[in-house]
């Protein structure tokens, strides 16, 4: 068989097994996958559900009424599962309500909103209407943290005091959409999720086992074409430009390990916005209130009561 055939059928056959094993592993990805949502099928039985704009949206309730009320927003793929730890250092002291934003958790997720922080922010003004909140101090995480200053912005005789963990919002979003496919065959995978999850602590320790597959039980239930809506309806930065006109105390909360937002962004929210300060976490990474939820939640409370 002559050098050139040869070689052509080594290619082909490299090819071919290239493509079996990324079959292999979204098959293996997809059994796991199934599994894990199987466990936590019954796990939120007793979840609490409020209607807001037609949208069927979940909170977790903590503390007790006539305590100083916080609403929590929190992340990009991720829920009001993340502030567990952070409402059992502040229950006693607050009426806390974690959100899940439209999209994520068990909130309903549909492919005609428009899944923008602004559009976010509008849609987090009709659930604390419906939960019939007036006044309240406001804390967001990462994504969640551009969706709380888009709504301290447009509704400031609503918050009192905002609290940012490694927020977002200096930055614009990714140049664009992805195929659809990739959405399911990426952000949706198992084990791909788990690689980037993982990368969210300095302690990984804290983001292994249970937790990590209860958070993707609930991702796995995010459709594809709601992930590319995300980043169709990408406003991303749009609070940049103002900033300035926050007219309320800020908290800045960091990781000094985050590796998703770096802490030197607390530097650049403190230079632009009138009354804020900024509290670094040693060690931490971009979710300090789960890898150091007792000394973050004595910074919160002491910035909300003081």
């Amino acid at each position: 068989m002559p050098r050139r055939a040869r070689r052509r059928r080594f290619l082909l056959f490299l090819l071919a097994a290239f493509f079996a094993a990324i079959l292999e592993f979204y098959a293996v990805s997809a059994g796991v996958a199934g599994h894990v949502k199987n466990v936590y099928a019954d796990v939120d039985a007793d979840a609490t559900f409020v209607e807001a704009d037609g949208i069927r949206t979940h909170f977790r309730e903590f503390g007790t009424d006539g305590l100083p009320v916080l609403v929590l927003v929190h992340g990009f793929l991720g829920s009001s599962f993340d502030y567990l730890e952070l409402a059992d250092g502040l229950d006693d002291a607050f009426h806390l309500f974690a959100i899940d934003l439209v999209g994520f958790g068990l909130s309903d997720k549909p492919l005609d909103f428009d899944y923008g922080k602004a559009s976010q922010a509008d849609h987090l003004d009709a659930v604390v209407d419906a939960l019939g909140l007036t006044e309240f101090f406001l804390g967001g995480h990462s994504m969640g943290g551009e969706v709380a200053i888009h709504y301290a912005l447009s509704h400031p005789e609503r918050v009192t005091r905002l609290v940012l963990f490694a927020s977002a919002g200096l930055s614009d979003g990714a140049p664009g959409p992805l195929p659809t496919f990739l959405y399911a065959f990426t952000v949706k995978n198992y084990f791909l999720q788990r690689l980037g999850y993982s990368g969210a602590y300095e302690d990984a320790e804290v983001g292994n086992g249970g937790r990590f597959d209860r958070m993707f039980a609930y991702n796995a239930t995010i459709p594809a074409a709601v992930m590319r809506a995300f980043s169709e309806d990408d406003d991303s930065g749009s609070v940049a430009d103002h900033l300035g006109e926050l007219d309320l105390p800020v908290l800045l909360v960091w990781g000094t390990r985050d590796r998703f937002i770096p802490a030197s962004s607390i530097d650049v929210f403190l230079a632009v916005i009138p009354d804020a300060e900024g509290i670094l976490i040693t060690g931490a990474g971009h979710l300090p209130f789960q890898e150091c939820p007792d000394e973050t939640a004595a910074f919160v409370r002491t910035f909300l009561l003081d």
